[in-house]
């Protein structure tokens, strides 16, 4: 219907390196709502690299039953807000877009659309591989737990959304299997959650 859709963060992004523009402000509010109203859909359901990181999961199943183990490194859960924080003062500073040379769902866009129309891949393609290196041999979904600045932005408007995953006490037999099969690295058996 003529309407264009903007990543609130992508916004964020303009709005520190070239300015105000309602434009994009308008472009970039019904994902704002859906984000505000149910917090981190995006990732979970969204993102473009959620099929990159199940195939990290299928590689690291794969390697688990060969006999190999890859390593799941913790890194801190501020790390994410931290690489917001850079990537949006450096645009601010440099006065030029930096999300979309780190931010996975705008590597993709850009590496896909370069791929069907001339046939080659930039350098965008590496960090995505890098990323997924990163999740296979290193850290389970560590790309999207501890390093994705939108992720970490989802996180924080996520906070004030009321839609919630709640554990059924009466119902949970503490399985365990929910925290296992959780990319993400969430504990919903324990009710340990982030926003969303």
């Amino acid at each position: 219907f003529g309407l264009e859709f903007v990543d609130p963060l992508a916004l964020l992004g303009v709005l520190l390196a070239r300015g105000p523009s309602w434009v994009l402000l308008w472009a970039a509010a019904p994902a704002l709502i859906l984000v505000l109203a149910l917090g981190r859909f995006f990732c979970g359901w969204l993102c473009p690299y959620l099929p990159i990181l199940a195939a990290s999961n299928a590689a690291r199943w794969l390697l688990s039953r060969l006999g190999l183990r890859p390593a799941d490194a913790r890194l801190p859960r501020v790390t994410a807000p931290v690489v917001l924080v850079a990537v949006l003062v450096a645009s601010a500073l440099l006065g030029v877009q930096v999300l979309p040379l780190v931010y996975p769902p705008s590597i993709l866009g850009r590496e896909v659309f370069r791929l069907g129309f001339f046939g080659s891949l930039s350098l965008g393609a590496a960090v995505v591989a890098g990323a997924f290196l990163f999740d296979t041999f290193v850290s389970r979904a560590g790309f999207c737990r501890t390093l994705c600045p939108g992720g970490a932005m989802f996180a924080l408007l996520g906070a004030a959304s009321p839609v919630r995953v709640v554990r059924e006490r009466p119902k949970c037999t503490d399985c365990t299997v929910c925290d296992v099969v959780c990319n993400l690295g969430q504990q919903p058996m324990t009710d340990r959650l982030d926003s969303g």
